[in-house]
């Protein structure tokens, strides 16, 4: 079972209404997505028609309940595991560690951020988060998450570009597997190493919201 999927009836019609928008959207953050993430002008007419498997983003949208995604890139396909067709619809938290403690741990104070950036949409904002992600396969890798959000034939979304970080990867934590086996070896000491290692990643956030990206993404 994979954590906060949605298993009853899933908002198809939000995915719908955003058919055929993701060109619009895409133009309209262009010119800050070629700033910010060094994006060349061709990287960037692939992504229109989501044939580039290098830029990982996705489109939510805020005014449905539990914000849904609308839209995955192929990359973003790629990277997760998950197949367009199980992620549209559904909220993004799918890609957060299985285990909800080690995701309390080291992503509570982010997500809590996260939640409220998409419950107040106020066009043009963005927003910069660090995140322990976890794929399908199970595999962990750390996610810089830029979020922004965008208003399209005048209807709010919020649009996310992921980047891979290549952090190094504690191995008791590197896939679900991993943390379990641990968990059944040494479940105290398990538990101090996540909630110290929780406590170094919000002070790699905090330099991070203090960093250049985070004052652009702020503006």
């Amino acid at each position: 079972e994979v954590t906060g999927v949605q298993t009853c009836a899933l908002p198809i019609c939000a995915v719908q209404e955003f058919a055929g928008k993701w060109p619009s959207l895409l133009n309209k953050v262009a010119h800050s997505m070629q700033q910010l993430f060094r994006i060349k002008g061709d990287v960037l007419g692939s992504l229109k028609y989501n044939s580039s498997d290098t830029v990982v983003c996705a489109v939510s949208d805020p005014t449905e309940v539990d914000c849904p995604l609308v839209f995955v890139s192929k990359a973003f396909e790629e990277i997760s595991g998950y197949a367009s067709d199980f992620c549209l619809g559904r909220n993004c938290r799918f890609l957060q560690p299985n285990d909800k403690n080690l995701n309390t741990l080291i992503n509570g104070e982010e997500c809590k951020r996260m939640r409220e950036f998409c419950c107040k949409p106020r066009i043009g904002e963005s927003f910069v988060c660090l995140l322990l992600n976890e794929q399908k396969s199970g595999k962990r890798f750390c996610n810089l998450l830029f979020m922004t959000h965008v208003q399209v034939e005048d209807h709010p979304y919020i649009l996310g570009v992921q980047s891979v970080l290549g952090l190094p990867m504690p191995t008791k934590i590197a896939t679900h597997d991993a943390t379990e086996s641990m968990l059944e070896f040494d479940e105290m000491s398990m538990y101090v190493f996540m909630e110290s290692l929780g406590t170094r990643l919000d002070a790699l956030r905090r330099q991070l919201r203090a960093s250049d990206l985070a004052c652009v993404a702020g503006a």
